[in-house]
């Protein structure tokens, strides 16, 4: 939800509790115009202290909120007060000082227009014209908007860059909510109502108890989606891909059966990958990504001394085996010591030539992706950026020549890679012509923070399709280092499987790990303790 600034000042009541509910959120209920007039008794409240951060709130909490405005228990100025009561009732020790700064910096225009487009959201609610599900979905991209507010805020206001990002998602959130308006709104009959193009959004009209809409307002066009973990159903609409592939519509990645589609799965050797295909079955029967990790010759990963034709005689089987069971393969390249320096020249033509004879040969599958090369590292620390952009344009390139229009997965895996990419503007345009790209995140030994941190950072790079998705593409239960850390592993392993991103587990076999980091299974082929915990959330 949206948290704006409150009239007041942080109450100490406001961390009151009685039996786990908000006091001041009780006392909001009750004095609501629309409960004082004849509503009924109060249903079961809200508490917005339990809410899972400081900048958002569970879809639990979501429903109940849905459930108060469109039975008439909470009027505006309720629903308002309520969102800014989870701000400044929080924990957070900043709290206070966020919302001090909001009356001396940039941040009243901001949230001038969060407080308009907000007000018409509870206004469709209200009038029965917008669905819980759409509603859940508009109220997690607002979570974006705050995780966006957190990272770009400096001394108290913001650079006129850092506000355009941030009105960037506010107006992306806005296209969402009149979209889902025109789809869901009633006639008074209760029929639908027709056209489902009618985006003529309800007046706010009343009391909106918002601060001037002053300041610089004229805002780029929308970006797409904020590409929102789904705070529920996200299936909220006549949502289907009569082409029968994998697209990105609204910042997710959107399945041939016209859902949205959530990655839940494990890295595979592609030098043994054929022969752990009855293992792979036998204990993730429900796993529905395999990131393949390959190359074009033997090595490590895909078998030492294996010929190039053998490598890819075996890389095609499994493709075949896996997709055919409408599980999605990742072809990987993955270069031994996990390590790989952008490719230029002829070796850059090499790695095109390998890409595009892949494409060609599975131009009619749309469940096999192609991943630029595993977590790059600076050759040149000068050109780096530069020359990792240009592979994974290249590749791209390379894939789309063959007429293949599959899922491309664009690396920001290392730390090292995304910071730099993601802190040069410079070469955001260099995605902007692409369509159906995936940004793929490695992440050990993190918090849900830190994820919600990567997100934001990559939320300014657009394609056609608007804010690029993303997916988990590795993770594990070690540091960054490889080296088991069993407390913040399991915090990294429920932080990723939270997230609500798609994600893929390393690896089913570890090379010489003693022990389990990283590695789903022993060596007599039973599952590992991290290898059960994993079966355990794909299975569910």
């Amino acid at each position: 939800m949206s948290h704006r600034e409150s009239s007041d000042r942080p109450s100490d009541s406001l961390n009151q509790k009685q039996n786990g509910v908000n006091v001041d959120v009780l006392q909001l209920y009750a004095n609501s115009a629309c409960h004082n007039s004849g509503h009924g008794a109060l249903p079961e409240s809200i508490d917005f202290a339990s809410a899972a951060s400081p900048y958002g709130s569970t879809p639990e909490e979501q429903s109940k909120l849905f459930k108060q405005v469109s039975e008439g228990h909470l009027d505006w100025k309720g629903f308002s007060s309520a969102e800014n009561k989870l701000l400044t009732g929080s924990s957070s020790n900043d709290v206070t000082e966020h919302v001090t700064s909001y009356k001396d910096g940039y941040w009243k225009p901001v949230y001038a227009r969060l407080d308009t487009q907000q007000k018409s959201i509870w206004t469709a609610v209200k009038n029965h014209d917008l669905s819980e599900a759409d509603f859940q979905k508009i109220e997690a991209t607002e979570q974006r908007i705050e995780t966006l507010k957190a990272n770009l805020e400096k001394d108290g206001s913001l650079s006129p860059t850092d506000r355009t990002t941030l009105n960037r998602a506010i107006d992306a959130q806005w296209e969402d909510f009149k979209t889902a308006y025109a789809r869901d709104r009633k006639h008074p009959s209760g029929q639908p109502s027709g056209g489902g193009t009618d985006t003529n959004i309800p007046p706010s009209g009343g009391d909106t108890n918002t601060p001037p809409n002053g300041g610089d307002t004229n805002i780029p066009p929308s970006g797409g989606d904020t590409n929102i973990p789904p705070g529920g159903d996200t299936n909220t609409g006549t949502n289907t891909n009569p082409d029968g592939q994998f697209t990105i519509k609204d910042g997710q990645i959107i399945g041939p059966d016209g859902k949205p589609f959530i990655a839940k799965g494990i890295a595979v050797n592609a030098g043994s990958a054929v022969q752990d295909e009855a293992t792979i079955l036998k204990y993730f029967p429900k796993v529905n990504t395999i990131r393949l990790a390959t190359g074009a010759d033997g090595n490590t990963y895909t078998g030492k001394g294996k010929t190039p034709e053998e490598v890819a005689q075996e890389t095609q089987q499994f493709i075949d085996d896996m997709t055919k069971r409408g599980i999605v393969v990742i072809v990987d390249d993955h270069q031994p010591g996990d390590r790989h320096v952008p490719a230029t020249g002829s070796a850059l033509k090499a790695e095109e030539d390998w890409y595009a004879k892949l494409a060609q040969a599975n131009k009619n599958n749309p469940y096999v992706w192609f991943q630029t090369p595993n977590e790059p590292v600076p050759g040149n620390a000068s050109t780096f950026v530069k020359d990792t952009v240009a592979e994974e344009k290249a590749i791209y390139n390379a894939v789309r020549s063959t007429g293949n229009d599959n899922i491309v997965v664009a690396e920001m895996a290392s730390n090292y890679t995304a910071d730099r990419i993601t802190g040069d503007p410079s070469v955001f345009s260099e995605y902007s012509s692409m369509k159906n790209v995936v940004f793929d995140y490695h992440i050990y030994n993190r918090t849900p923070e830190f994820i919600k941190h990567r997100l934001a950072s990559t939320a300014p790079i657009t394609d056609t399709q608007g804010v690029i998705p993303a997916i988990i593409g590795e993770y594990g239960n070690t540091d960054s280092g490889g080296t088991l850390v069993t407390a913040a592993g399991d915090r990294n392993l429920k932080a990723v499987q939270e997230s609500g991103l798609g994600s893929v587990a390393w690896a089913l076999h570890n090379g010489s790990a003693k022990t389990d980091e990283n590695k789903l299974l022993d060596k007599n082929g039973q599952l590992t303790p991290y290898g059960q915990e994993v079966a355990d959330y794909i299975n569910s």
